[in-house]
């Protein structure tokens, strides 16, 4: 019996194509048995008959999409769900001071929220998480913003992107929101920006220097905690 052993690319252009293709074009192209084309959709749970979901909105290149992927860069987390090479599942878990930030990601995306406690030793948080998965469309966002499982440690390459200015600020916007912070200095009449990332993110933190410096004249630097975590 013959087994095939599927690559990314290949479960991509599934995704991409399974709407477009018959599974016989789908076989042809990919060389392989039309049988084993069905057996991968089904895996990959491409029905051809399921609607468009609302998190389609995230590849409509408006800046409020921009701000919610970057957003989701910083505090959203990309997942592989059974034997799939792809991410395919989003969830964002926060404090409960932030359930109506959620909820407005959830409208836009089609979801909802729930909460919850997490217990440690030592006291319980409440949260508010949002998850959701979609086998054709969280692949193709993961694509176009070179998104990974996993992203602590494989991070995207921002430098990858080919967007304009509006688009990148937006998306430095909701990473401000997600892993920044801005708050006025004591004593002075002036305010500082500050963005905490793990340090394998350390030249995505120089990109947003260059962006921002590029629109603003403002300069920043980067600078490394006993947290190995990139500080701008």
């Amino acid at each position: 019996m013959n087994i095939k052993t599927w690559h990314a690319d290949e479960d991509l252009f599934l995704i991409n194509n399974c709407k477009k293709l018959t599974y016989e074009q789908l076989g042809i192209t990919l060389n392989c048995p039309i049988h084993m084309v069905r057996s991968r959709m089904i895996k990959l749970k491409l029905d051809k008959g399921v609607k468009t979901r609302e998190i389609q909105s995230l590849l409509d290149d408006s800046l409020e999409s921009f701000y919610w992927l970057g957003f989701l860069l910083a505090d959203g987390c990309f997942l592989n769900q059974r034997d799939s090479l792809i991410p395919t599942k989003l969830t964002v878990l926060l404090s409960e001071n932030d359930e109506l930030h959620l909820l407005k990601l959830a409208k836009k995306l089609g979801g909802k929220i729930k909460k919850r406690v997490i217990k440690n030793s030592f006291s319980k948080t409440p949260v508010v998480e949002f998850c959701v998965s979609d086998c054709k469309l969280i692949p193709l966002v993961c694509n176009k913003f070179d998104i990974k499982s996993k992203k602590t440690y494989n991070q995207p390459n921002f430098r990858f992107y080919k967007f304009t200015i509006d688009q990148l600020l937006s998306l430095i916007i909701g990473l401000i929101d997600g892993d920044g912070s801005i708050y006025k200095i004591k004593g002075y009449d002036r305010f500082r920006l500050k963005i905490n990332m793990h340090a394998t993110w350390e030249d995505n933190l120089n990109f947003v220097n260059e962006v921002v410096h590029s629109y603003s004249n403002i300069v920043s630097r980067n600078s490394l905690t006993d947290k190995n975590e990139g500080t701008q």
